[in-house]
Protein backbone atom coordinates (compact mmCIF):
# COMPACT_ATOMS: atom_id res chain seq x y z
CA UNK A 1 0.00 0.00 0.00
CA UNK A 2 2.42 2.59 0.68
CA UNK A 3 4.36 2.28 -2.54
CA UNK A 4 0.95 2.75 -4.05
CA UNK A 5 0.29 5.83 -2.21
CA UNK A 6 3.54 7.16 -2.85
CA UNK A 7 3.12 6.41 -6.57
CA UNK A 8 0.25 8.76 -6.67
CA UNK A 9 1.90 11.23 -4.47
CA UNK A 10 4.53 11.37 -7.43
CA UNK A 11 1.82 11.84 -10.15
CA UNK A 12 -0.02 14.31 -8.59
CA UNK A 13 2.99 16.19 -8.29
CA UNK A 14 4.35 15.65 -11.47
CA UNK A 15 0.94 17.25 -12.53
CA UNK A 16 1.59 20.14 -11.11
CA UNK A 17 4.97 20.71 -12.35
CA UNK A 18 3.64 19.59 -15.64
CA UNK A 19 1.12 22.74 -15.26
CA UNK A 20 3.35 25.30 -14.37
CA UNK A 21 5.92 24.20 -16.93
CA UNK A 22 3.00 24.63 -19.80
CA UNK A 23 1.82 28.16 -17.83
CA UNK A 24 5.46 29.24 -18.13
CA UNK A 25 5.29 28.68 -21.58
CA UNK A 26 1.98 31.03 -22.16
CA UNK A 27 -1.30 28.11 -21.43
CA UNK A 28 -4.14 29.22 -19.52
CA UNK A 29 -5.28 26.83 -17.21
CA UNK A 30 -8.93 25.62 -18.08
CA UNK A 31 -9.39 22.44 -16.06
CA UNK A 32 -6.78 20.07 -13.80
CA UNK A 33 -8.10 16.48 -13.31
CA UNK A 34 -11.67 16.55 -15.64
CA UNK A 35 -13.21 13.37 -14.81
CA UNK A 36 -16.08 12.10 -16.25
CA UNK A 37 -18.15 8.66 -16.81
CA UNK A 38 -16.26 8.17 -20.49
CA UNK A 39 -12.89 9.15 -19.29
CA UNK A 40 -10.44 11.83 -17.21
CA UNK A 41 -7.89 14.24 -18.62
CA UNK A 42 -5.36 15.64 -16.37
CA UNK A 43 -5.18 19.30 -17.90
CA UNK A 44 -7.15 21.17 -19.62
CA UNK A 45 -5.14 24.26 -20.79
CA UNK A 46 -5.68 27.00 -23.75
CA UNK A 47 -3.03 28.23 -25.81
CA UNK A 48 -3.81 31.20 -28.33
CA UNK A 49 -6.98 29.47 -29.87
CA UNK A 50 -5.99 26.14 -29.28
CA UNK A 51 -8.11 23.72 -26.55
CA UNK A 52 -5.46 21.73 -25.39
CA UNK A 53 -6.27 18.09 -23.57
CA UNK A 54 -2.79 17.27 -21.79
CA UNK A 55 -1.91 13.77 -20.51
CA UNK A 56 0.75 13.79 -17.83
CA UNK A 57 3.01 10.65 -17.33
CA UNK A 58 5.88 10.58 -14.53
CA UNK A 59 8.24 7.58 -14.99
CA UNK A 60 11.82 7.25 -14.44
CA UNK A 61 12.92 7.40 -17.90
CA UNK A 62 11.73 8.77 -21.61
CA UNK A 63 10.90 5.15 -22.89
CA UNK A 64 8.75 4.29 -20.32
CA UNK A 65 7.10 7.64 -20.15
CA UNK A 66 6.32 7.79 -23.93
CA UNK A 67 5.49 3.96 -24.03
CA UNK A 68 2.65 4.34 -21.15
CA UNK A 69 0.24 6.21 -23.08
CA UNK A 70 -1.71 3.57 -24.98
CA UNK A 71 -4.50 3.34 -27.97
CA UNK A 72 -7.20 2.74 -25.54
CA UNK A 73 -6.15 5.21 -22.82
CA UNK A 74 -6.00 8.33 -25.89
CA UNK A 75 -9.80 6.88 -26.88
CA UNK A 76 -11.01 7.47 -23.40
CA UNK A 77 -9.14 11.16 -23.32
CA UNK A 78 -10.52 12.14 -26.74
CA UNK A 79 -14.17 10.54 -25.19
CA UNK A 80 -13.43 13.06 -22.26
CA UNK A 81 -12.46 15.94 -24.27
CA UNK A 82 -15.63 15.79 -26.51
CA UNK A 83 -17.82 15.95 -23.02
CA UNK A 84 -15.80 18.33 -21.96
CA UNK A 85 -16.06 20.63 -25.12
CA UNK A 86 -19.73 19.75 -25.89
CA UNK A 87 -20.64 21.44 -22.76
CA UNK A 88 -18.64 24.49 -23.17
CA UNK A 89 -19.95 26.09 -26.05
CA UNK A 90 -18.03 28.90 -25.93
CA UNK A 91 -14.66 26.94 -26.58
CA UNK A 92 -16.90 25.69 -30.22
CA UNK A 93 -13.95 27.92 -32.53
CA UNK A 94 -11.47 26.83 -31.16
CA UNK A 95 -8.79 23.84 -32.31
CA UNK A 96 -8.20 21.05 -30.57
CA UNK A 97 -4.61 19.71 -29.91
CA UNK A 98 -3.53 16.48 -27.68
CA UNK A 99 -0.50 16.73 -25.86
CA UNK A 100 1.86 14.92 -23.53
CA UNK A 101 4.05 15.91 -20.69
CA UNK A 102 6.77 13.43 -19.28
CA UNK A 103 8.04 14.05 -15.86
CA UNK A 104 11.54 12.45 -15.24
CA UNK A 105 13.34 12.39 -11.94
CA UNK A 106 15.08 15.46 -11.39
CA UNK A 107 14.35 16.79 -15.34
CA UNK A 108 12.25 19.74 -16.27
CA UNK A 109 8.99 18.59 -17.37
CA UNK A 110 8.94 17.42 -21.60
CA UNK A 111 6.28 18.65 -23.40
CA UNK A 112 5.57 16.85 -26.75
CA UNK A 113 2.98 18.60 -29.12
CA UNK A 114 0.64 16.90 -30.82
CA UNK A 115 1.34 13.62 -29.10
CA UNK A 116 -1.77 11.68 -30.68
CA UNK A 117 -4.57 12.54 -33.27
CA UNK A 118 -7.97 11.70 -32.74
CA UNK A 119 -9.65 9.05 -34.25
Amino acid sequence: MKKKKKSYQWGVLAEAFAIISLQLKGYQMLRRRYRTNVGEIDAIMKYKNIVVFVEVKARPNMEACLEALDVRQCLRIERAAQHYLNTRPKLAGCDIRFDMVCCLPWRWPFHLENAWQPK
